[in-house]
C-alpha cells in the first residue's frame, strides 16, 4: 500500500502550553484544517482513480491564497481581458423546468450594458433527450460558425439540456481541435424554488443537487418568485448546506438584478485555481451512470 507523505506537525498532540495564546491555538487549527483538506482531497482523488501529493497540494493552495489576494486588490483576471483573443463560453446547467432558456435570453439583453455581442445556444425542444454530449457540441460549434462568431468581445451563452453529463461536456470541449478559439468563463446553475420539492413532505426533487458540483458549476441562479423572504432564505440555507463550495445569487422569474448578471459575467469563475483543483477532487461524484445515481 502507497504511504501517506510525512505531515510536518503532529494533529493529534495539543500542547498544554499553547492553550493560553490565541494565536497558537489559531495556527494549531489552521495546520488540523489543512491536513485534513489534503486527508479529503487525496481520498477523493483516489476515487475518482487519480493521485496527489503533499507538495502538489501545498502549490494548489498557494495558488488559491494569491487568487484570493490579487481577487481582494481587484487584480483578478476578467471577462474583458479573455474575449480580446477568444470567445467566451458560460455554460447553464439545471433541472427540468428550471427556467434555463428564459434565464439566459435575458442576459443577453445586457449586451448593450455590456458592451460584448453576446449570442445565446439552445436546441429546439423537440431535440431534448435524442442527442449526446458530442452531437450537441457539435452543433454548438455549427452555431457559432453559421453565426460568424469571431474572437473580440463575442460571448456565447449555451443552454445545457437536463440530461447532459457535464463532465463528459467539459471533457470533449477541452479536447476538441476548434477549442482553441474558445474559453469557458463560467457554469451556472439555474434552480427554481417552486420545483425543489417533489411533493408536500418537501422531499427534494431527484437530481436536484446533481448539477451544481463545485468545479462543474461555479453559481446558482435561485429563482424565488413570489415566496416570502422567511421560506427564501430557509431554501437558500438548505442549498448551502448541500453545497457549501459555491456561490449562490438570487433572481425573480428567470430576471437577475443588473450587478449580479455583470459580476457573473465579467469574472471568469471556471479559470480559478480552486475550481481547477474542485474538477480533480470532484470528478468521482461522475462515476455512476447515469451520474449520481448512488448520491442522490
Amino acid at each position: 500500500m502507497e504511504e501517506i507523505e510525512q505531515f510536518p506537525f503532529d494533529i493529534d498532540h495539543y500542547p498544554e502550553e499553547i492553550t493560553e495564546s490565541p494565536e497558537q491555538i489559531y495556527q494549531f487549527n489552521e495546520n488540523r484544517k489543512h491536513w485534513c483538506g489534503f486527508i479529503e482531497a487525496q481520498q477523493m482523488m483516489m476515487m475518482a482513480k487519480q493521485k496527489i501529493n503533499y507538495d502538489e497540494y501545498v502549490k494548489i493552495q498557494r495558488e488559491v491564497s494569491k487568487e484570493k489576494e490579487q481577487i481582494l486588490y481587484g487584480k483578478q483576471l476578467t471577462t474583458e481581458s479573455i474575449l480580446k483573443n477568444k470567445i467566451g463560453i458560460i455554460a447553464i446547467t439545471g433541472g427540468y423546468c428550471s427556467g434555463k432558456r428564459q434565464f439566459a435570453k435575458n442576459l443577453q439583453r445586457l449586451e448593450n450594458e455590456l458592451s460584448w455581442r453576446i449570442h445565446v445556444h439552445q436546441l429546439n425542444k423537440s431535440e431534448y433527450g435524442s442527442i449526446d454530449e458530442d452531437q450537441f457540441l457539435q452543433h454548438f460549434f455549427n452555431f457559432c460558425e453559421s453565426s460568424h462568431l469571431k474572437p473580440g468581445n463575442t460571448l456565447v451563452i449555451s443552454v445545457l439540456p437536463c440530461e447532459m453529463n457535464i463532465k463528459l461536456y467539459l471533457e470533449i470541449l477541452l479536447k476538441h481541435p476548434k477549442s482553441s478559439s474558445f474559453q469557458i468563463l463560467s457554469i451556472l446553475t439555474k434552480m427554481n424554488i417552486s420545483n425543489l420539492f417533489q411533493d408536500k413532505n418537501r422531499q427534494v426533487a431527484e437530481k436536484t443537487f446533481s448539477f451544481p458540483i463545485h468545479g462543474y458549476s461555479q453559481c446558482v441562479v435561485l429563482d424565488t418568485y413570489d415566496q416570502n423572504e422567511k421560506e427564501i432564505a430557509s431554501l437558500e440555507s438548505l442549498v448551502k448546506t448541500a453545497i457549501p463550495e459555491i456561490e449562490i445569487v438570487r433572481s425573480m422569474s428567470n430576471i437577475i438584478h443588473l450587478s449580479v448578471a455583470k459580476d457573473l459575467m465579467s469574472f471568469p469563475r471556471f479559470q480559478l485555481a480552486v475550481n481547477q483543483f474542485s474538477l480533480l477532487k470532484n470528478a468521482f461524484f461522475f462515476l455512476g451512470k447515469p451520474p449520481f445515481s448512488l448520491l442522490f
